[in-house]
């Protein structure tokens, strides 16, 4: 019906008014990413550049920040971020300054930038009040808190801190519960799920995946239920070890996840089904993703680095799964190289005990130790989780294995 009227200032003024108060809703319905969005936001820009409006510039700016970013053009969004933070300065603006802040937690984390992230996470939880803070999810889907503590948890992980990371998940999840806006909440469920998957925790992942369908059932949100979930449960076949499962529904829900506009996290997802397609004997069609997933990590303007290291270590073991040793290996190091630029010690962990354990069958057992015991001594908690698990075992066989063979050359 607006578009039946004349232009007019007046019509231009309750466009804007019904574009802004609609913006928020139809992201939570189709996702931050859906083309319809960023159709819908460019058109509320113009309008509001064009009336010279500021006091929607929170909605809007975010919406540009958060559509370009789950894009998967991470580096490209940046530009929003400061946008935010600048134009907040500018008119004073104290909600969208934080929002800002939440905008640069988040992108820097998906830059492999972790201290960053965690800087602006643990201000944003030190510096959270309920009632000041208490519209910023209403206007754009997220709360502060709740982005800061998952934030946080990740760039714990990350930083090798597994059991403080969950903790502070499982803290932040009964935040979003008691906060009670239904898309902070399915989101923080989803991130739940994507921690514990990293973890290795297949038993939490399932039930959140579960959660978050059951929710988005109910909820009538269709991009929670279908794409979410659905990826989600793709990447619980993988690490549940069914990668023939896995791989048929990575075919199934990786199209619907990129028609829908979302380019971040798909090198997660991405080198996860590479992974079962390896593991399915398909080795040609995964080294052909893992290619893929390398090429968004490095296109300028995207540079989504967080699973950087992981996509280096999994083109490792699928050349290890192909009996290619010497690529293997060769991988299995930029592995470990890339997850030390980037003080992933939980990465590093894992493609340092991935190397270790082939160096291990090829009577290497010197150069394993050499690789594995450096980074498994700066751990300080977390010995009861999978990864630590595993490469403590690993240490310890090649301790075993080192002691033997000393008490035969004092024999000799």
């Amino acid at each position: 019906q607006l578009q039946q009227l004349p232009e007019s200032l007046s019509r231009d003024t309750t466009e804007l008014e019904l574009r802004t108060s609609l913006g928020t809703a139809w992201m939570a319905l189709r996702g931050w990413a859906a083309p319809q969005i960023a159709e819908h936001l460019d058109r509320t820009w113009q309008l509001s550049q064009s009336l010279g409006v500021s006091n929607h510039s929170l909605n809007m700016i975010w919406g540009m920040w958060v559509q370009l970013h789950c894009a998967g053009r991470v580096r490209d969004s940046m530009r929003w971020t400061q946008h935010l933070l600048s134009e907040a300065k500018r008119i004073g603006d104290r909600d969208m300054h934080t929002a800002g802040r939440m905008a640069a937690c988040v992108s820097h984390f998906y830059l492999g930038e972790y201290h960053e992230s965690l800087r602006y996470a643990e201000s944003l939880i030190e510096e959270y009040d309920a009632i000041s803070h208490a519209n910023i999810a209403n206007l754009i889907n997220h709360d502060p808190k709740t982005i800061g503590g998952i934030q946080k948890a990740f760039c714990l992980w990350m930083l090798g801190k597994p059991e403080s990371a969950l903790k502070l998940m499982h803290a932040t999840l009964a935040h979003a519960y008691n906060r009670g806006h239904l898309f902070d909440t399915c989101y923080t469920i989803y991130c739940v799920g994507a921690l514990a998957g990293q973890i290795g925790d297949a038993d939490e992942y399932a039930l959140r995946v579960e959660e978050l369908k059951r929710i988005g059932i109910d909820l009538r949100l269709p991009f929670f239920e279908q794409v979410m979930a659905g990826i989600s449960h793709a990447s619980w076949l993988q690490i549940s070890n069914r990668p023939i499962e896995a791989k048929s529904e990575f075919e199934q829900v990786m199209p619907l996840f990129v028609t829908i506009g979302m380019g971040v996290a798909l090198t997660r997802y991405m080198t996860l089904s590479a992974l079962s397609h390896g593991q399915a004997g398909e080795f040609a069609v995964a080294v052909s993703e893992l290619e893929q997933v390398f090429e968004q990590i490095e296109r300028p303007g995207w540079e989504e680095q967080y699973y950087y290291a992981e996509a280096l270590r999994i083109k490792g073991d699928l050349y290890r799964l192909s009996g290619n040793a010497a690529e293997a290996e060769k991988y299995f190091i930029a592995a470990i190289e890339r997850a030390r630029v980037q003080h992933a010690r939980s990465w590093e962990l894992r493609s340092a005990t991935s190397l270790a354990s082939m160096l291990t069958l090829q009577s290497r057992q010197d150069e394993a130790r050499q690789w594995l015991a450096p980074v498994l001594q700066t751990f300080d908690e977390g010995f009861d989780m999978p990864d630590l698990k595993a490469a403590k075992a690993l240490m310890d066989e090649l301790q075993n294995n080192n002691v033997i063979q000393l008490a035969k050359k004092q024999k000799k």
